[in-house]
């Protein structure tokens, strides 16, 4: 049984490795909100004031004041304090406002210091240089533990949660208010995906059981690494930032992802070279994309918000092709070290076993030593 031990050892340690670090955060997310069912609308600005842009970014989790204007806007707080200052001098947090440290994370974990006192005269502290706010306002989501009855007793239909949350602004002496709406949006059934996944799973499996298996797995790889890499890239573009920011959050962000390219391109080159020891990085690909690009993001496929630059659609399918292909070529993967990589198995004395196979290439199916 050395080869079928190899086999499992292997797996095992890719797996181990993967999974070890998969934290409550390892989903694929936008500063912290990954897909839901709740839709923030904004509706209103008004007054329109040249020179202010309000909008609500990455799916709801954030909203985005832009000030070009010669005059500071104030945001207000929950408590009608002034919480943001934004002007042609930078971004200022008040660090007596409580709404500086609510705001701080999508889920307003933080509890605000015995410092924090709305009536107090503002404390300003600069965080940015330019003329851009982004806040997590949780005026504007969905903040509680359980859906509210109405959507507990019609999940599938639409549902206004909020018909009217409202932040307000003082442009000088302009008070400007942002309207807007919180809606439950079903989303939709995922059993067509899952069949998509199910199909793409068994072509994997029938690719590894055909005379040009090497050539087929290589392509398998190249599509998984590119629609991963895809993936990555739509979720970097909804959120709000420089292009130098997005480009940290698909390397940084998806670090793993990064690994699992480089092992998918490093496969790609054994297989094209017909060394089968490349379907080891296939396995490790395989399963990291499972991980991290599927089973991280499997909500995807039956939620109506999706923080992901381009059509929700398009984000589902990307899951899909990492749930299917990952499942597929990872049993493709362990089949193909089974069948083709060939086993060294030690005799006494340190010499090789009668029958063992020795080559480094493809070889055959294995000896009885090998078995």
């Amino acid at each position: 049984m050395p080869a079928l031990r190899r086999i499992l050892v292997t797996v095992a340690i890719a797996a181990t490795a993967t999974a070890a670090t998969v934290t409550p955060a390892a989903a694929h997310s936008v500063s912290g909100v990954t897909s839901t069912n709740y839709r923030t609308r904004l509706l209103s600005v008004r007054p329109d004031v040249p020179g202010i842009r309000v909008e609500v970014i990455e799916a709801g989790s954030r909203m985005q004041l832009t000030n070009t204007t010669d005059t500071d806007v104030i945001v207000f707080g929950y408590q009608d304090e002034p919480y943001l200052r934004v002007g042609p001098r930078g971004v200022f947090e008040n660090q007596r406002s409580p709404a500086t440290f609510l705001n701080a994370d999508r889920s307003g974990s933080a509890r605000p210091p015995a410092s924090a006192d709305p009536s107090a005269s503002p404390r300003w502290e600069q965080v940015s240089s330019g003329t851009v706010a982004r806040w997590h306002d949780h005026r504007a989501h969905f903040m509680g533990d359980t859906d509210p009855p109405q959507v507990r007793d019609a999940p599938d239909r639409e549902h206004v949660v909020i018909p009217r949350w409202t932040v307000p602004f003082d442009h000088g002496a302009t008070r400007i208010v942002a309207t807007g709406d919180l809606t439950w949006v079903p989303g939709p059934s995922p059993l067509p995906w899952a069949i998509v996944a199910a199909v793409l799973a068994a072509v994997a499996v029938a690719v590894a059981l055909a005379s040009w298996w090497a050539a087929g797995v290589a392509v398998l790889v190249v599509l998984l690494v590119g629609v991963d890499v895809a993936h990555n890239v739509g979720i970097a573009l909804a959120e709000a930032g420089s292009t130098g920011t997005r480009v940290a959050r698909v390397v940084g962000g998806g670090f793993y992802s990064v690994l699992a390219w480089a092992a998918g391109v490093l496969a790609v080159v054994a297989l094209l070279r017909r060394r089968a020891e490349g379907l080891f990085a296939v396995t490790f690909c395989a399963l990291v994309v499972l991980l991290f690009g599927g089973l991280a993001d499997l909500s995807n496929l039956y939620r109506s918000q999706i923080p992901f630059a381009w059509d929700a659609d398009l984000a589902r399918a990307a899951v899909t092709v990492s749930l299917g292909l990952g499942v597929g070529l990872t049993a493709a993967s362990v089949m193909g070290i089974r069948r083709h990589v060939p086993l060294t198995v030690a005799a006494p004395g340190g010499a090789t076993a009668p029958g063992a196979a020795g080559a480094p290439g493809m070889a055959g199916p294995p000896s009885p030593a090998g078995e």
